[in-house]
């Protein structure tokens, strides 16, 4: 049985990673963050996607490019401290820094984009923010998927880590230590953990700063998850030893209107497993519902 699924495996990820990718531009906002976008002709919708810790928007490409099937056009930008964006590596200042960068970006697509139903997809890091976002910001948005998010670790740090951190952060916020990350539960796909080895804008990199806030934010929303009001696609592999999948349960159990997914046996990043082509066609059916809400809405409106 475990060779025909490494069989299955193999196959299903050689028919998704290599095919039919975008091509994307990107410019930089008056605020320093880098933004991407890949371009199709007579989009029906527009997703932002929310990248994780210590990576960057690009990782998203063949997202964007299942997505751009769908008729859907993408955007994608860097945290402050991440990819192209300015900042000290995995690093910053205040934890409203990362609500600003996402509030700029939704700002700004919302305003190019103001005909169309916009989505926010948040993953990892990004689903922490995301999550955020939409309890203390309260955005006009169409609906939001979440991919993993750090509501909690899978494990604990270790204890006299987080005793580090803690003294620390009053007198040394910005003191980079490694995340320590293990790459090996990202994905079951070899070709891309050596993607993510060999990526430059990849960084291992996080301070006390970002550590304690980033984590008390998921507990913030773990706490307050009544007040995500906005319809929510929820996912998270079974297998995640990065992120909680029970906090993601837990989460969904509260969020007044969400569809909550799990994918057996999928390591962090299930974008990035065999599933991908199921996993689509479920992104799919939540944002096509959303979008005929929308335009009947606005037909409504109109008439």
């Amino acid at each position: 049985m475990q060779n025909v699924l490494q069989v299955y495996r193999k196959k299903a990820f050689a028919s998704y990673l290599y095919n039919n990718m975008l091509e994307s531009l990107s410019k930089t906002l008056p605020n320093g963050i880098f933004l991407r976008h890949w371009e199709i002709k007579d989009p029906i919708g527009v997703v932002v996607s929310v990248h994780g810790m210590g990576t960057h928007s690009g990782r998203f490409e063949k997202m964007a490019s299942g997505l751009a099937k769908m008729g859907i056009m993408s955007y994608g930008y860097d945290h402050p401290g991440h990819g192209n964006s300015p900042g000290k590596r995995g690093h910053v200042n205040s934890y409203d820094d990362l609500l600003n960068a996402l509030e700029s970006v939704v700002n700004y697509v919302k305003t190019k984009h103001s005909d169309l139903p916009v989505f926010v997809f948040g993953h990892s890091m990004g689903g922490n923010v995301v999550a955020n976002f939409v309890i203390r910001r309260k955005p006009d948005l169409d609906g939001v998927v979440l991919s993993s998010p750090w509501l909690k670790l899978a494990f604990s740090p270790p204890f006299f880590k987080m005793m580090l951190a803690r003294a620390v952060v009053s007198f040394w916020p910005g003191l980079t230590q490694s995340s320590k990350l293990n790459v090996n539960y990202i994905s079951h796909n070899p070709e891309i953990l050596k993607a993510y080895d060999e990526d430059p804008l990849v960084h291992a990199k996080i301070t006390p700063k970002f550590f304690l806030e980033t984590n008390k934010a998921g507990y913030y929303a773990l706490e307050h998850a009544n007040e995500f009001k906005l319809p929510l696609y929820l996912y998270h592999g079974t297998a995640d030893h990065i992120t909680s999948f029970d906090a993601s349960v837990q989460f969904a159990k509260k969020v007044p209107n969400c569809i909550f997914e799990p994918w057996e046996g999928c390591y962090h990043e299930v974008h990035h497993e065999w599933v991908y082509p199921e996993l689509m066609n479920s992104i799919s059916s939540f944002v096509q519902d959303r979008i005929s809400k929308y335009n009947s809405h606005k037909l409504s409106v109109a008439g």
